[in-house]
């Protein structure tokens, strides 16, 4: 078999995908998936297609909510570097067995380099690689030893990240070049966002700064003027959005997205000691996705059966708290695969994409609901929800992305 380099289009997966082990589940129904290698590999697919290997472009049907398995395997004097998403060129794994929940049409690459070995010794070349923050790839290419001259290609804008500016790489082209083998180059930011976080422990006040999207705890002594700790509870300055219990611990874990205010209450009983909420979105323009944060908590005596997230586009649905439910039209279910009696979790919508419409390209709304079902100690099982989030960035006019393709497609 001839050897070639690395082939100069990559073609990947859309899909709704979860940072912590989701699983997305919709209507039954079947998609399709194409599959693709880059040259010096084959790919099988566990369950389909006979289970034998292909090396150029096939596809397949999959069920909704299907898991789908490939694995790929490197022909000789090459190896498998990893699986991309095309839409977003996005790094989706780096194992060669990459497992999946089939959500919607896709399209998935496995590439293949020569080993460095042999392109180092034979054609006096290494590949570089420049990432984002969120592994989206902006630069692909095998260059000569030594060359810097390939730097001048490397897009240096639309490196966006929520909170952030981008300020550089972490690799100069000299240092690259000083490097024989395969090289990944990260970029670096700036934090610009950071925000305040304020407690009330007996009515005193204690304020922090917490990074966005970093995750934060707060802490309340068990008991207090010989009351017991009943719950935290965020107090909002909208005094139109009602306080709301957020934990009936008295440590608790969040992912910080905007200014927040906790009240650690002592001594009420609480009848309904199930709690949850969607705590805030973390959107990526230049990755077209957004990641919305979600918590729950549950009182010792319930069994949680199940817990996650709904999602929604459509304002019909998501508007109304009796049709954003499970099972509801145009709702896609995230569901944990654990079921602790506490969490902090996330779901990613991916394909996140503004669309022309009224004139100029805009985001669509993105509703969120999180859920809880759990059994009491008397076998009844309970459905919480919590209050309809809204993800709208609908007003942000999106310019377009103006980089050089890095496939050169």
């Amino acid at each position: 078999m001839t050897r070639t380099r690395l082939a100069a289009w990559i073609v990947a997966l859309a899909m709704l995908a979860s940072m912590f082990g989701f699983t997305a589940s919709a209507e039954d129904d079947t998609v399709n998936i194409e599959v693709f290698s880059s040259g010096g590999g084959s790919v099988t697919v566990d369950g389909k297609l006979d289970g034998e290997p292909h090396w150029s472009g096939f596809s397949f049907s999959a069920a909704v909510g299907e898991t789908v398995t490939m694995t790929a395997e490197a022909d000789e004097d090459f190896e498998f570097l990893f699986w991309v998403n095309q839409e977003t060129e996005r790094i989706v794994s780096r194992s060669a067995t990459y497992s999946f929940v089939a959500a919607t049409y896709a399209k998935i690459q496995a590439v293949f380099d020569l080993q460095e070995s042999i392109a180092q010794d034979e054609d006096n070349q290494h590949t570089v690689v420049y990432l984002t923050e969120g592994d989206n790839i902006r630069y692909f290419e095998s260059v000569e030893l030594g060359d810097t001259d390939y730097y001048q290609y490397v897009p240096q804008n639309g490196l966006l990240a929520a909170g952030k500016t981008f300020i550089g790489w972490d690799h100069t082209p000299e240092q690259v070049a000083a490097q024989t083998g395969r090289v990944f180059v990260r970029p670096v930011y700036n934090t610009d966002i950071s925000y305040v976080i304020k407690t009330y422990v007996g009515g005193v006040m204690q304020e922090t700064q917490a990074a966005y999207g970093q995750t934060a705890q707060v802490d309340a002594p068990a008991t207090l003027d010989g009351k017991a700790f009943s719950y935290w509870k965020a107090v909002y300055d909208d005094v139109n959005i009602p306080d709301q219990i957020t934990s009936f611990y008295a440590s608790y874990k969040f992912v910080v997205t905007m200014n927040a205010t906790f009240v650690a209450v002592y001594g009420e009983t609480v009848t309904d000691g199930i709690a949850t909420r969607v705590s805030g979105d973390m959107p990526n323009f230049e990755g077209a996705t957004i990641s919305l944060y979600a918590e729950h908590s549950v009182k010792q005596g319930y069994t949680v059966l199940q817990h996650g997230m709904l999602l929604t586009l459509n304002e019909s649905v998501g508007n109304f708290e009796d049709r954003f439910v499970i099972g509801g039209t145009d709702v896609l279910k995230g569901t944990a695969n654990n079921t602790n009696l506490v969490g902090t979790y996330s779901i990613r919508k991916s394909n996140w994409y503004a669309t022309n419409s009224q004139g100029g390209y805009f985001y669509p709304k993105l509703y969120a609901r999180a859920y809880v079902v759990a059994t009491d100690k008397s076998g009844v099982t309970h459905t919480v929800y919590s209050r309809i989030y809204c993800a709208d960035y609908h007003e942000r006019i999106f310019e377009g992305n103006d980089f050089e393709d890095p496939f050169g497609t």
